[in-house]
């Protein structure tokens, strides 16, 4: 009886392990880098007058351009890279823009790339990110 005993809780640790394996692995899809390059768009949870967007190229750079309510363009361009298992984006030399231009000097910007359905994002925040759209020519 006590062999039997062992039996069946050595296939219990082994079928549970097995179960627990598979249920936590991540099962989102690692974007690479390739995947990532192209043109995005800001998508505001309230929406102004404003527009941002950028331009990630495949030899790691990018180009920000930021048109105010008013008609006004800021510019910024820097280089990004791509943590592909945790899926970090970082940007270098980033500028966050606001209707009245930015504040002086730029930094370093750390954030998540994600694939929502089809689509792919930068978050910014919770409700608030960039989503990528066909380059225009």
């Amino acid at each position: 009886m006590k062999a039997h005993s062992y039996k069946v809780l050595l296939l219990f640790i082994i079928t549970t392990s097995v179960l627990f394996v598979f249920s936590c692995g991540d099962r989102r899809k690692h974007l690479k880098s390739d995947d990532i390059v192209g043109c995005y768009v800001f998508h505001k949870f309230q929406q102004d007058l404003s527009y941002d967007s950028l331009v990630l190229f495949s030899d790691s750079s990018y180009r920000q351009m930021f048109l105010s309510s008013t008609g006004t363009v800021y510019r910024n361009n820097g280089t990004w890279s791509l943590r592909d298992r945790s899926g970090e984006l970082i940007f270098q030399n980033f500028k966050f823009f606001v209707d009245k231009g930015f504040e002086p000097g730029s930094g370093n910007w750390i954030c998540q790339v994600v694939k929502s359905g089809d689509e792919i994002r930068i978050i910014y925040s919770f409700e608030e990110y960039y989503r990528q759209v066909t380059c225009a020519e």
